[in-house]
């Protein structure tokens, strides 16, 4: 994000707020829980004689930004106090027309009051409806409950989801859209009690592709 760190230090998660990580990145500053997750651009640019000229209409790209909680304090700067801010901010000097948010799910780790998750989530697409064209929001899936974690409950993920649905009829938000994917996640095979086999997530890359040509979003 190419941000100084802030002056004062890193400033440890407050679980009264909500806010992860929760696990790896509690005890390493500035890192997320999953340590095999690594913010990604890839450059889709044409390049032909015809298009040699790059402008911010043409310019084409595909871009993953880690962001694991709905208020996350991985990644601090002398600007920003979250990740979520952090990212509002880099995002702003590249204005996307699509902006893709995918939290919540890991969220169970915390355990935030229903009010504390829905105030959270909120902020979050405040932030990136200034930044973005349009902002669609994946809502969270149901996992395989598993005794031995007990935190992950799809009672639990399923009244988040409803909760942040309820929100978005409630108050403005002109360019929020959503793909609703719990009954999907219900009827599909699980890797693992949080992974998805490799159909359902074939499935929302047709639908993103489709969007993406029938709109003309790059």
């Amino acid at each position: 994000y190419a941000l100084p760190p802030p002056a004062e230090g890193w400033k440890p998660p407050n679980a009264l707020l909500g806010e992860g990580p929760t696990g790896f990145g509690v005890d390493h500053p500035y890192c997320s829980d999953c340590q095999q997750c690594w913010n990604v651009l890839m450059d889709a640019t044409p390049t032909s004689k015809e298009e040699s000229t790059t402008t911010k209409d043409n310019q084409r790209y595909l871009e993953y930004l880690v962001v694991e909680y709905t208020r996350d304090v991985s990644v601090q700067t002398s600007v920003t106090n979250t990740t979520q801010e952090t990212v509002a901010y880099y995002l702003k000097q590249k204005l996307p027309q699509v902006c893709v948010v995918s939290v919540g799910l890991f969220d169970a780790a915390v355990e935030p009051p229903v009010h504390v998750f829905v105030s959270n989530m909120d902020r979050y697409l405040r932030l990136l409806q200034r930044t973005c064209g349009h902002v669609v929001w994946i809502s969270i899936p149901a996992v395989v409950e598993d005794e031995s974690i007990p935190q992950f409950q799809n009672c639990q993920l399923q009244t988040w989801n409803r909760a942040v649905l309820e929100l978005l009829t409630s108050k403005e938000y002109p360019n929020v859209h959503v793909i609703d994917v719990w009954e999907k996640s219900m009827t599909t095979n699980h890797i693992g009690f949080l992974g998805m086999e490799p159909s359902f997530y074939a499935t929302l890359s047709r639908l993103f592709l489709t969007i993406m040509v029938d709109t003309n979003h790059s």
